[in-house]
């Protein structure tokens, strides 16, 4: 029975994050990235460079969890990919998982 209320409990929290990622999402990253996450969001048509296509996996400064928080946090130079550093811990955390959910 404990085990139950675990994965329950697992199952809960994973779908939350998800929930907020896509809300992070939404609200700060979609207007450049698009709904699909291929970059062809109705301000990124207008970006030189164009903002990057999640569905490819290929990520400009590293693909690993901690290395994309750093980038969505900071942002990128050169860019017109700005840092989000008034987001929290948590956030960062599932807007990066809500991402990585666009690989194909």
């Amino acid at each position: 029975m404990l085990n139950l209320l675990v994965i329950s409990t697992m199952l809960l929290n994973s779908s939350l994050a998800l929930a907020n990622g896509k809300s992070v999402y939404e609200t700060n990253c979609m207007s450049c990235h698009g709904v699909k996450g291929d970059g062809l969001g109705d301000a990124g048509k207008y970006m030189s460079p164009h903002p990057r296509d999640f569905t490819k996996g290929q990520f400009k400064n590293g693909s690993s969890k901690q290395e994309l928080k750093h980038t969505v946090k900071m942002g990128i130079d050169g860019t017109a990919m700005p840092g989000f550093s008034s987001l929290t811990d948590q956030e960062l955390s599932d807007v990066v998982d809500y991402i990585l959910g666009f690989k194909k």
